[in-house]
Order: structure tokens, then sequence, then C-alpha cells
């Protein structure tokens, strides 16, 4: 079985239980979202090399943010692939993709209708850790881990019937070793733009 596969299930078992659990949930003021869009990275200031935005996808799922009230606080599981082009003379250009779970935690602010079904808009700003894997070699993920990634995360977005827009910038902070002993600093950066559906 593949990695994509068994990431995949693990994606759609939280959703049939972010679905079982939504009227619970609804009464608790916690939001459900099932969304995903494409993201454009790259690397920035990186010394001798050449680097060119790559286009790669998110999906996952969006947890709270209380949609009914002024503040709350995000938490996103998003699985996908991310990479940049790497311009070499002579040879040309090469592509770098990795795969990736992605999780931001971040401060939401909200304005406009507390209604799941009404016009609003939103911010959002925070921290983010990404487990980057090899999507090349074998099916298990935490036997191929290529390392981790902190940093930060801001941006905003409109909400109504249920459905949003928004658009988040990224840098990375730190790049993690995958035994956690070493760290460096990151040089990665990431717009993403993601489409979501409000559960409850």
């Amino acid at each position: 079985m593949s990695r994509s596969l068994n990431v995949w299930s693990i994606l759609f078992l939280l959703a049939l239980l972010a679905l079982g659990a939504t009227p619970v949930l609804a009464q608790e003021g916690f939001g459900v979202q099932l969304g995903g869009g494409p993201i454009f990275s790259s690397f920035d200031d990186t010394a001798g090399l050449d680097f060119d935005t790559k286009a790669g996808w998110l999906a996952g799922l969006l947890l709270g943010g209380n949609r009914g009230g002024v503040l709350g606080v995000e938490a996103d599981v998003l699985y996908g692939k991310k990479g940049a082009k790497l311009n070499i003379p002579v040879v040309g250009t090469v592509d770098f993709e990795q795969q990736v779970i992605h999780v931001p935690v971040m401060l939401k602010v909200n304005a406009g209708s507390g209604s799941v079904n009404g016009p609003s808009v939103f911010g959002v700003g925070g921290g983010f850790f990404d487990w980057q894997f090899d999507s090349k070699q074998g099916s298990n993920p935490s036997k191929n881990t290529d390392g981790y990634e902190v940093g930060w995360v801001l941006g905003g977005g409109v909400e109504v019937l249920r459905f949003s827009v928004q658009a988040r910038l990224m840098r990375g902070v730190k790049e993690i070793s995958k035994d956690l002993v070493s760290a460096q600093d990151s040089k990665s950066k990431g717009f993403v733009v993601l489409v979501a559906f409000r559960l409850n």
C-alpha cells in the first residue's frame, strides 16, 4: 500500500469522526471544516542557488476558530506536496518535491455575522509545524522522514453559506533534523489558497 493511500485513509477516518461528532461539537462552538487548495512554495536568500516557485497542494481538516465569536484558536491538519524548482547552469531545471503533514496553530479574529450561513471576514496568524518525508521511498512516513520544519503563518479570508476562501503567507524559521538532534535556519517560503466547507 502506498504512503499516499495510508495518509488519505487516516484523513478519511478523521473526516468520518468529525461528521459523527458534528452535533456535539456544534453545541460546544467548535468548528470543523474540510478544505484544500494550491500551495506555491520556494526558498529565499539561499546563497549560490537559484530557486523558482513550484506549485503543490494541501488538503485536510480545519478545526476550531470560534465562528460565532470574535476571537478563537484554529488548528489544522493538512496533508499534501510542496517543493521548489532549482535552476542549475548547463543542467537546467531540477524539481524538488516532498510530501508533508502541515499543522498550523493560529489565533483567529472574526468580524461579521456569527451564523454559520452568514457573511464574515477573518484574519489568522500563528505558527506551524511540518513533518516532511520523501514521496518516493517506501510506504511508511515514520521510516522515511526527511526532517521537520517550524515557522509562522499569516493570512485572512471570507466565509459565507458555509464556504470560505482564504490566503496564507508562510515562512519557515527552523529546519529540524529527523533525529531531533540539530536545527538550522530555514529559507522556505510559501503562499497557499484554501477553499473550505464548514460541517458545523
